[in-house]
């Protein structure tokens, strides 16, 4: 408390105000309470909740996290997504290079070589930020390493980001 009260003098003097304004129902219950037991046991109980709430989060359970690494998290990260606009973008790059790695190689080799890629995006991630407890989501780290790899196999070839819409051609007016 010691540290926030130094850090932020501001808020503190806010919350220490008795005619501050109120937040919510919440915080105003909580700040008529007197007895600090009753208050410990409140925000005791709020806390379980939250913990109990998280650990059954689909993002808890199956996203990376460089703090809290579990070996079946490089795998499952893959496949979870933040948004719809996420999964969209993920798969147009994926439709961009992947057909063509997956005809080149065959579907064996084309899984092995995208979750490897999205393992070691995991395993970069870990690297770069070791103690960050930011989930990690998407196929993004394993696209990238396919459209490496599309490099290296096949690196004459352009890729066409949005399609051409074929047109009649007419002739102009004299």
């Amino acid at each position: 408390m010691d540290s926030f009260q130094s850090q932020f003098p501001d808020d503190w003097a806010e919350l220490q105000n008795p005619n501050s304004e109120v937040a919510d129902e919440w915080y105003a219950r909580i700040r008529r309470m007197d007895d600090t037991a009753a208050l410990q046991t409140e925000m005791d109980s709020l806390g379980l909740q939250y913990s109990q709430l998280v650990a059954a989060s689909i993002t808890e359970r199956y996203a990376f996290s460089p703090a809290h690494r579990r070996p079946t998290s490089y795998l499952t990260s893959t496949f979870l997504h933040a948004d719809w606009w996420h999964v969209i973008g993920n798969m147009w790059f994926l439709w961009l290079a992947g057909f063509v790695l997956e005809d080149a190689w065959g579907r064996p080799l084309y899984l092995l070589i995208y979750l490897a890629a999205g393992a070691m995006a995991c395993q970069f991630d870990a690297w770069a930020n070791p103690v960050s407890i930011v989930h990690s989501v998407g196929a993004s780290g394993a696209i990238a390493g396919l459209m490496g790899a599309f490099l290296v196999r096949f690196p004459k070839i352009k890729i066409q980001m949005i399609p051409r819409v074929a047109t009649a051609h007419r002739p102009l007016p004299a």
